[in-house]
């Protein structure tokens, strides 16, 4: 919790000066692995994840998209601590097992007189509870969307190496 204290204290510095600070989160925001390490209870982690939920609320978080260490206890968790936030979880290519998105693909959010416009994505990762959509082909198909309704645009990606490079060589424009 150290880094999320210094993370706090450091964005309250900078809203002291900016106005219309809008704060992302690009995944694995609540646990540093896929699985729970062994020895450590689900209990303890799932209050760490409350405490993490809670400072984001107060810190004033503008949106959130999963990575795969979110999953590390289970989709059901997750969604429990999507309900007790304060700030939208999206993510345009997560579905469940029966093909639903499971969060909302993007987010637009005001700041000053400027519509920014949030897509949430992961590259793909196996997880029993959901099934992830190739991330490049998600995401083509859905700037030109969210470009109509906003000025700006924004990628919350938790992508790996791989999609990175992808990301960078496709024409997205």
């Amino acid at each position: 919790m150290g880094g999320l204290a210094r993370k706090a204290a450091m964005i309250d510095e900078i809203k002291k000066t900016i106005d219309d600070v809008i704060i992302l989160d690009a995944g694995n925001l609540f646990f540093s692995k896929n699985k729970i390490t062994p020895g450590v209870t689900s209990e303890v982690v799932q209050i760490t994840a409350h405490s993490i939920v809670d400072a984001f609320n107060v810190i004033g978080c503008h949106a959130f998209s999963p990575g795969p260490h979110d999953f590390a206890t289970g989709l059901k968790f997750l969604k429990e601590l999507e309900k007790k936030a304060k700030f939208p979880f999206i993510s345009a290519n997560i579905r469940d097992v029966y093909g639903n998105l499971v969060f909302k693909s993007y987010e637009i959010v005001k700041s000053g007189d400027a519509n920014i416009g949030i897509i949430g994505l992961t590259s793909q990762f196996s997880h029993s509870d959901i099934i992830v959509d190739p991330p490049i082909g998600v995401l083509s198909d859905l700037i030109t969307e969210v470009r109509d309704q906003c000025d700006f645009l924004v990628l919350l990606f938790s992508g790996d190496e791989k999609d990175i490079n992808r990301l960078q060589q496709a024409d997205l424009s």
